[in-house]
């Protein structure tokens, strides 16, 4: 039997390309939108039914009403409504058949946020349950509990003994308001933090020092993590985790493990909540920590933190390429023609779905700010600019105001839809309007709207078509930099956790 074992283990883990796993939906009304069909039994109208985007219907006058019904049905098919495939484009990145096709071919294609839901992966070797005493060989599709600790020839310790959870207590008034650390200013996705701003009203904080390692408590998925570089304090909600010996467990090596997706996979795996999940204070301490000699540590650290250095680096290419695309934007001179005279408004188009009224698709459902949903259904197939009506942001301009739509989409009554005659002129309007100071167009306080009629009226300086074509050009070969740039900083994390893999 244990021959047999290490057979199949040898066997399942020489197997490098991960399994893709494809399961349907459990309630039967989704299953049938999985599958993009349903079955009848009712009298007249049995078989099989394709759920289409639209209704299609046969005119054929001189066919008897159930041969339309059956030619209506077949033409169906070729308009199925599933994420399955796309019975037009077998090669459509959005079908769950793109993904498994690739498979095959040893390409991991990217799983879409809309696909999540019905499609995973999972390496062969783990869907083998190899501690049965009766070994079956039987793959196994149910997910297995996430790892509280990477695979490693060192010593796992207990996150809680080498670097404890820090409650000691301060007053507010002993810090500089700056250095405040909440889970508002930790920013997501491990970038660090902003210096806080703003009044507070708390007497008692958490205490943090130098080298302590910060994460947000509050949604541990957004990964909200720093590396403290100072002294000061920080929200209940925030934990400090501190070295219990810094010359044996480096601050900066326990940094880098806890960045890792494993880490945050486990303290999500025990959250408590749903709507604001937490991670669980009794539980966290436990995650399994390996336990290198410091030299070894030291060598991690080392190559670490040149990533980190090649991200810094290329976070300020970013930032100066912004301003040479400004300087561009800037030097753009012709007449100046408003807006409504050089587009077609299709606001007509929008149309919005409360929350609770849409179907789960494939289709981004575009608002103010950008995509906030996915739904069954489209109400545009173009190339077209969005801009915000409403919301704040058309005064903080957190995020652009101006943005473009390509291909299938449903937009909402808070985005203006405009079509440009060509993509030169499309380009320029996108990067002016998200650049230039609109608040004179702008009405309303607290509910900031930016209605049809005046966005119409904002000049937009219009050279002619050959120009445009060569500024377009010219922003076009900076910004393909930034995207190189942003590659670098994109793949850092994935980076990082290979060095740990490689000494650990």
């Amino acid at each position: 039997m244990e021959k047999d074992k290490f057979y199949y283990y040898a066997l399942a883990y020489k197997n490098q390309t991960d399994v893709v796993i494809v399961k349907s939906p459990s309630n039967n009304n989704e299953n049938k939108k999985f599958l993009g069909y349903e079955w009848s039994n009712a009298k007249g109208n049995e078989g099989i039914h394709y759920i289409t985007k639209s209704t299609i219907k046969v005119k054929d006058e001189s066919l008897e009403e159930e041969d339309k019904r059956i030619l209506e049905n077949l033409q169906g098919l070729k308009h199925i409504n599933t994420p399955l495939y796309n019975p037009e484009d077998l090669e459509d990145e959005s079908k769950i058949n793109k993904i498994i096709r690739d498979n095959f071919n040893n390409i991991k294609a990217n799983i879409s946020t809309e696909l999540e839901a019905f499609v995973s992966r999972a390496r062969l070797v783990d869907m083998l349950d190899f501690n049965r005493v009766d070994f079956n060989k039987a793959i196994s599709l149910t997910e297995k509990k996430v790892q509280k600790a990477m695979d490693s020839k060192w010593e796992l310790i207990k996150l809680g003994t080498i670097a404890p959870y820090i409650t000691d207590k301060i007053d507010f008034s002993d810090i500089k308001v700056k250095n405040y650390i909440s889970t508002d200013n930790l920013l997501q996705n491990r970038k660090g933090m902003i210096e806080f701003s703003g009044n507070l009203n708390v007497t008692r904080i958490t205490q943090y020092k130098e080298n302590d390692i910060l994460i947000s408590n509050i949604r541990p998925y957004l990964k909200k993590i720093w590396f403290a570089d100072r002294n000061a304090g920080c929200s209940n909600d925030v934990m400090v985790f501190r070295s219990s010996n810094p010359k044996k467990y480096l601050p900066k090596y326990i940094f880098y493990i806890l960045s890792t997706d494993m880490f945050f996979n486990y303290v999500m795996s025990e959250k408590q909540g749903i709507k604001m999940p937490r991670g669980n204070k009794s539980k966290i301490p436990q995650f399994l920590i390996p336990t290198p000699n410091t030299n070894t540590q030291s060598q991690i650290i080392q190559e670490c933190q040149k990533v980190d250095d090649e991200v810094v680096e290329a976070k300020e290419i970013v930032e100066q390429i912004k301003k040479e695309i400004d300087d561009v934007i800037d030097s753009i001179s012709g007449n100046l023609i408003k807006l409504g005279d050089i587009v077609k408004n299709l606001d007509n188009l929008r149309v919005p779905i409360a929350k609770n009224k849409r179907s789960k698709g494939i289709y981004p459902y575009y608002g103010a700010s950008g995509i906030v949903d996915y739904v069954d259904k489209y109400v545009i197939d173009d190339y077209v600019l969005l801009i915000s009506e409403d919301g704040a942001n058309l005064k903080t301009r957190n995020t652009p105001i101006a943005f473009t739509v390509k291909g299938k989409a449903w937009i909402n009554n808070h985005v203006h839809i405009l079509k440009f005659d060509n993509k030169s002129t499309h380009k320029l309007v996108e990067l002016y309007l998200n650049k230039i100071d609109l608040s004179n167009f702008i009405t309303g306080q607290a509910q900031p709207k930016l209605n049809q009629k005046n966005m119409s009226q904002i000049k937009i300086p219009f050279p002619a078509l050959e120009t445009q074509k060569q500024i377009v050009a010219k922003i076009e070969i900076l910004e393909s930099k930034i995207n190189d740039a942003q590659k670098i900083i994109d793949e850092a994390q994935n980076k990082k956790e290979t060095i740990l893999k490689k000494y650990l």
